[in-house]
């Protein structure tokens, strides 16, 4: 059965009709009027008069004939304005979407912009990015600016060794530098440092362009701007192209709507070498967002998967082979000269990669064994099997003979284990990779806090709908296939089933099934596809072996809707794996939810009586776009929603290298040798690179990810000095810094500082003072200090086994007495004398009062003999609503807190001649709990090495080295 031929629809013939259907209706408005002034003639009276005129006529008095005549003339005046109107929006229909789409992106730019303020640093009045990752690219970009290419090797970088920048996706800091050049052509005053920084909003309009010109492209003006509009104001998609964040993601998603655009004009074009030439240059954006942005790999399973269903479905024609070699030469050509980021192996091995080659292999026998019946094979092959699946087998099988002899055929259960993994754990497999926020696996919950319910609903109904639209060409043959309660509602029921399976597996922490953990959670995520792809696959074999009504209509179904579906799924599972990936999900559900809404517009105009269709109408529009709630549970429309939610929040977003960080790299930049070496944890890389212009061990490219685990173990949880030098001295550094952020990262370095017992995991928790549960007695006041701290190892108190993580302390109590004393002037004061805290321990339901060993107060640490829990209580000042109470907060730190040797240098101020501190910032940032948050100051050592300090051989091979020491310590 050969294929119908399909009258491609002009992009611009959905326009015409909507703006004819608009000049129907004003000409039926004029009609409306001209009856109407018809019969007010027929009554002596014109149809616009005043309200004295209304009163005569009502009285029955006369008007006089030049009054009439006056109101005629006015009459034909706003006749003539009407015509004169509707002739320029009829001159103007091509030019009005555009023009709202540069008002829309004018304001999200706009928004983008507004925190432009907070970002000079002060020492240098140079504009500065906000995330730290941004921080290299600047760098890179300057070098490259400077120099007209890269550096060879970075030596600024993991000291001793240095680094090679090839091996970065530095796309962005190209980007940074055309900018600039451009810019600066017509502004000499624009300087590098500002088109970095203003890199991100700028490639973000472009990118919104292609956008709009692509889904324009599938469907028509009306979805297109609204798909650009919600995703130029929804929330998940703000930072990441925000001024500041000048990272991979802004130019990484220009090029992803770009070559999903000129993908799309390839396979519609019906010229085949027009067709070949979009293809290439959609490959070659392709492979110029591979050497910018990691998330090319949604582009490779996108595109790949959606080829293999093509050819599946028997609607791979000639064109579409060469369609997809233009873009598949082209990508992998450009992309393999640049073999650090897709070698042959990595093309070959890599599951996101491979799509793509299995799609070109498969894509390849099909051609030539079905288009071009190559040994006149296609009708043997049509009556054993679907052409598509035979396809599939052959190239799967050459495949895995090709794996299998060149890395060995244990590389095939491997990937498939990998592939089960990454679906499970995208972003998380081991201590390391846990502990980046950004890596977080999130849950519903977390997508309903930055999109809202309505909207979650709204795009999940709308994927529903795009469903059953894609099986409209096959819903009559479904119907009469001889398979009950199989018809176009059943299977979009059935996807409807799947997809909330597939997403609510992972509902929340705190639910009993579906936690994302559970064996229930696991079987719905990767159960829900596998079912729902059997039943698809098991009628599509039916339907060719038994009745090949269905098989022959499929052809039919419009490709845009299995694009569509795939990315879907794709951006889904991207979005369930790390809560950064959030962003990739925003472009589609944008497009999904549009195309909903006009889908309702739609039926809301078709309906006959004018009340129903006037409210759901109306209904709609408030529901996008109302400026005020709709009631208790659903707030402003979605769009005011996000609007107010991005605007408010932009404008707010400042540098995490801020004053307290600028200021530090100044006196750095003044008083410390250029060649300075920096140990640090990890996340400060770039800001010492970049701001104090010294090279560090690590940071946040974390290429050798075995030196974190050093730098957390031997140098932060340090049990003596000794330790912490051996492994500073292997690395040539000469400056030791430490933040109060490490207070609550002391979780995630000493997780993968410990061993495979966590030995040296640990963490701290604040407490606050509870004036209301203060005690007085005569001789002693007890302060009380609310909070929780469950306990990182086991602890034994009077023959009782409190264990860890299963007991901890609910609170702290904290006698004093007060003593007089005079000072200099013979003033009497009052100084309080504390004595030994006590933790109110609990196990079971069970309080036990345990004294702590240990207090810091003032500057002073005190400790007792009476045994107890062998942690120490620091106390810090609270400061709320401009007040602030020098004992109003206390730290506990544990045992193993106490031993570590960050906290001795940070928390507890111990004085070494190994560590000289010769930066500390205490007097502008003392360590407190402000608001809630803990703050406190930044602090340098300068390393002071024992005379004649040396490292033996075989240490320096271990520290400088990449093989892990303690391999089993990456477990989870």
């Amino acid at each position: 059965m050969t294929e119908p031929t399909k009258i491609e629809k002009n992009p611009d013939t959905k326009i015409n009709e909507n703006i004819a259907e608009m000049l129907n209706c004003a000409e039926g408005v004029k009609q409306t009027i001209s009856d109407h002034s018809s019969i007010m003639e027929n009554n002596s009276e014109p149809e616009i008069i005043s309200k004295t005129k209304f009163h005569s006529f009502y009285k029955g008095e006369n008007l006089n004939e030049e009054e009439n005549a006056g109101e005629n003339n006015e009459q034909i005046a706003i006749e003539e304005r009407q015509k004169e109107i509707l002739n320029f929006i009829k001159q103007q229909k091509k030019k009005i979407p555009y023009a709202i789409l540069a008002i829309v992106l004018w304001i999200a730019y706009q928004i983008r912009v507004s925190n432009i303020p907070l970002m000079r640093d002060i020492t240098t009045q140079k504009l500065i990015p906000i995330d730290p990752d941004s921080f290299v690219f600047l760098r890179y970009a300057k070098y490259l600016l400077g120099h007209g290419t890269l550096q060879y090797w970075d030596t600024m970088r993991y000291v001793p060794y240095g680094f090679n920048p090839q091996e970065n996706l530095l796309g962005t800091s190209y980007v940074s530098v055309i900018i600039f050049k451009i810019i600066s052509f017509f502004n000499p005053a624009f300087t590098i440092d500002s088109a970095h920084v203003y890199y991100p909003p700028i490639v973000f309009v472009f990118g919104m362009i292609f956008f709009y010109l692509l889904v324009k492209r599938l469907f028509d003006f009306r979805i297109s701007l609204l798909a650009t509009t919600t995703l130029a104001f929804i929330p998940i998609f703000l930072f990441r192209t925000m001024a500041g964040v000048s990272d991979k993601e802004s130019a990484g998603f220009l090029f992803y709507f770009l070559i999903l655009y000129l993908f799309v004009r390839s396979w519609q074009e019906t010229n085949t070498f027009k067709s070949i030439m979009w293809g290439l240059f959609s490959g070659l954006s392709t492979a110029l967002m591979a050497y910018t942005w990691g998330g090319v790999k949604f582009i490779y399973l996108t595109i790949g998967g959606f080829i293999l269903v093509e050819i599946f479905l028997n609607k791979f024609k000639e064109k579409d082979f060469y369609s997809y070699s233009a873009w598949f030469s082209m990508m992998i050509g450009f992309s393999i000269i640049h073999p650090n980021l897709l070698g042959f192996k990595i093309l070959l091995t890599s599951f996101t990669s491979g799509i793509i080659v299995i799609a070109f292999g498969v894509g390849l026998v099909y051609h030539f064994l079905i288009n071009k019946n190559l040994f006149n094979l296609k009708k043997t092959i049509e009556k054993k099997t679907i052409p598509g699946l035979a396809c599939l087998i052959i190239t799967v099988f050459f495949g895995v003979i090709i794996l299998s002899g060149l890395y060995g055929p244990a590389i095939i259960p491997q990937k498939a284990e990998n592939i089960y993994t990454d679906l499970i754990n995208p972003y998380g497999k081991d201590r390391w990779q846990l502990t980046v926020a950004e890596n977080h696996q999130p849950f519903l919950t977390d997508w309903v806090g930055q999109m809202g319910w309505f909207y979650i609903l709204l795009f999940f109904i709308g994927s529903g709908v795009l469903f059953y639209e894609l099986l409209n060409p096959i819903k009559t043959s479904l119907k009469e296939l001889k398979l009950n309660y199989i018809n176009q509602f059943t299977l979009t029921i059935l996807y409807g089933l799947f997809i909330y399976f597939f997403v609510f597996s992972r509902y929340s922490q705190n639910s009993t099934y579906f936690n994302g953990v559970s064996t229930i959670s696991k079987f719905a995520y990767i159960g829900s596809i596998i079912i729902f792809s059997l039943i698809l696959f098991g009628i599509y074999l039916y339907s060719y072996y038994i009745d090949k009504r269905v098989y022959e209509n499929i052809k039919l179904i419009d490709k845009k809707y299995i694009l569509l579906i795939i990315w879907f799924i794709i951006a889904l599972v991207g979005a369930r794996g790390a809560i950064r990936l959030l962003m990739v999900l925003a472009p589609i559900t944008a497009i999904i939810a549009s195309y909903f809404i006009f889908k309702m517009v739609d039926y809301s105009l078709a309906l006959k009586d004018k009340r129903y269709k006037y409210a759901a109408l109306g209904l709609i529009i408030l529901l996008v776009g109302s400026p005020y709630a709709l009631g208790s549970t659903l707030s402003e429309g979605y769009l005011v929603n996000f609007y107010k939610q991005i605007s408010g929040s932009a404008q707010y977003s400042g540098p995490g290298y801020d004053r307290q960080w600028q200021i530090a790299g100044q006196w750095v930049r003044e008083n410390t040798p250029t060649d300075s070496v920096f140990a640090h944890w990890w996340d400060y890389g770039y800001f010492v690179q970049t701001g104090f212009e010294r090279a560090t061990i690590t940071d946040g490219g974390n290429a050798h990810g075995y030196w974190n685990y050093q730098i957390g173990r031997h140098v932060l949880t340090a049990q003596n000095e000794i330790e912490a030098l051996e492994v500073l001295y292997a690395h040539n550094a000469t400056y030791l810094l430490i933040i109060s952020d490490e207070i609550g990262k002391y979780t995630a370095y000493s997780s993968i500082g410990s061993d495979k017992n966590y030995d040296r995991y640990s963490w701290i928790t604040s407490f606050r003072l509870d004036p209301q549960r203060t005690q007085e007695t005569r001789d002693q006041t007890i302060l009380f200090y609310g909070g929780s701290y469950v306990l990182d190892d086991d602890f034994v108190y009077e023959g009782q086994i409190y264990p860890r993580q299963g007991a901890g302390i609910g609170g702290i109590f904290l006698p004093f007495e007060t003593r007089e004393t005079f000072n200099e002037n013979n003033e009497t004061i009052t100084v309080p004398n504390y004595k030994q805290p006590t933790a109110a321990l609990f196990f079971n339901n069970q309080r036990k009062d345990v004294p702590i060993e240990c207090l810091y107060v003032n500057g002073v640490k005190t400790t007792w003999d009476t045994p107890g829990l062998k942690g120490c209580f620091r106390i810090e000042p609270i400061i709320e609503n401009n007040q602030m109470n020098p004992i109003g907060a206390g730290l506990y730190v544990s045992e193993e807190g106490v031993h570590a040797l960050w906290t001795q240098l940070f928390l507890f101020n111990k004085g070494t001649p190994n560590f000289e501190l010769v930066y500390d910032d205490s007097n502008q940032m003392p360590l407190a709990l402000y608001q809630g948050r803990q703050i406190g100051p930044l602090k340098i050592w300068k390393i002071n090495y024992p005379k004649d300090f040396k490292v033996s051989e075989e240490k320096l091979k271990l520290y400088q080295g990449f093989t892990h020491e303690n391999p089993d310590s990456l477990i989870i």
